[in-house]
């Protein structure tokens, strides 16, 4: 990076540092599930809007796009972090300080790189330098797990290739992903006659042909390159202990950095539980698929990453994690677009409501966002 924009970047940050804590206080105590982000869209389009924003607006998917200068004819670069988190709350959230600890559920997955996102935003809005590219900036929604990338999904059904590279910022400072981790995940129910658990002893019982499922399922052998998982996350049914349960169902999902090995455990999934029969029946609902990586120029994506790389190690001097992960870059690397997912913040306990993030690693993942989005400007060159 030339040294004077990275002076330029430095000083950006320093002068807003504070400005970025009060903002992620602020945003982190809004609830927002998967499919239920409203409050928390509504906030980052007046928020844009306060800062000069000319063309923002939530679309049906409660996506907050902001564009800005979409007309270019270099087509567009997306820079995107998500609203939602993976608790259902509905009140504003809880938070407490200890230190320079901020600790709240889904603070660091994804509010603070979601500030991050927004901070450098301001930069442009208030500067408005040179652009290479037409600009997206957009807090998205649905990332998180059963909200099957559908706020990412929608941005590029909408833009599709006229966006020629993507910028997702989630995860924690060090990682660069680079590599999609895709999944299937479904919603298998089992239903028998059931009856009272004296007299109808015997009869079959959708727990237990459930759980003979399972432990048919995890016999199940998944090559370890390219890595390939499977997982039961949820399991329910029955109605009380004299009964024998007439329905059961569980939530089963597979991952992969495959798409040949999704397909494939797809047909090992219907075959199995095409083997189970009796007095009794099983249905499959397909609750989402997060597509894996397509045909991207692996070249082109190699040189882009790169890239990345070495802006993230500008402001952060740790061992980089590169390591494969389901973000929403999925979407655009299933589209054969290059696309990294990048930390920009330094925390732990993703996906729990002791979730923490270090306050004083914002500013480096403030420089890290606004120096991805300065290089494609004329401020670069």
């Amino acid at each position: 990076m030339k040294e004077n924009l990275k002076q330029l970047v430095e000083a950006y940050v320093l002068e807003h540092t504070s400005e970025a804590e009060h903002l992620l206080v602020e945003l982190g105590k809004i609830p927002a599930p998967s499919h239920q982000e409203g409050r928390r869209a509504e906030f980052c389009r007046d928020w844009l809007i306060l800062q000069g924003a000319k063309d923002v607006e939530i679309d049906r998917a409660n996506n907050v796009i902001c564009r800005i200068h979409c007309e270019h004819p270099e087509g567009l670069v997306a820079f995107m972090a998500h609203t939602d988190i993976v608790f259902p709350d509905q009140d504003r959230l809880q938070m407490r300080l200890e230190g320079r600890k901020l600790y709240a559920p889904g603070i660091g997955d994804d509010t603070a790189n979601l500030v991050n996102l927004l901070m450098a935003a301001k930069y442009l809005l208030k500067y408005e330098p040179d652009l290479k590219m037409g600009f997206l900036i957009i807090a998205n929604s649905c990332e998180e797990g059963l909200g099957n990338l559908e706020g990412s999904k929608e941005i590029f059904r909408v833009y599709g290739d006229r966006i020629k590279v993507s910028y997702s910022f989630d995860c924690y400072l060090s990682q660069c992903i680079s590599t999609a981790v895709g999944s299937y995940r479904y919603k298998i129910t089992a239903k028998t006659a059931g009856g009272h658990s004296w007299k109808k002893f015997g009869c079959p019982n959708a727990i237990q042909v459930l759980c003979a499922l399972v432990e048919k399922l995890y016999q199940l052998k998944v090559p370890e390159e390219p890595k390939t998982t499977y997982n039961v996350g949820y399991f329910n049914g029955g109605t009380t202990v004299n009964a024998i349960a007439q329905e059961a169902s569980m939530l089963f999902e597979f991952r992969s950095v495959s798409q040949k090995c999704l397909q494939d455990m797809d047909l090992k999934l219907r075959e199995i539980t095409e083997d189970f029969s009796g007095a009794f029946s099983i249905d499959m609902e397909l609750l989402g698929i997060r597509q894996g990586k397509g045909a991207v120029d692996l070249n082109e994506l190699e040189k882009f990453t790169r890239q990345s790389i070495k802006i993230i190690k500008e402001f952060y001097h740790g061992e980089l994690n590169l390591e494969a992960a389901s973000t929403d870059s999925n979407i655009p690397l299933s589209r054969g677009i290059c696309a990294n997912t990048i930390g920009t913040v330094a925390g732990d306990g993703a996906h729990t409501r002791e979730e923490w993030i270090d306050l004083d690693s914002l500013p480096a993942g403030m420089k890290i966002a606004l120096s991805l989005m300065l290089y494609y400007t004329e401020l670069a060159d």
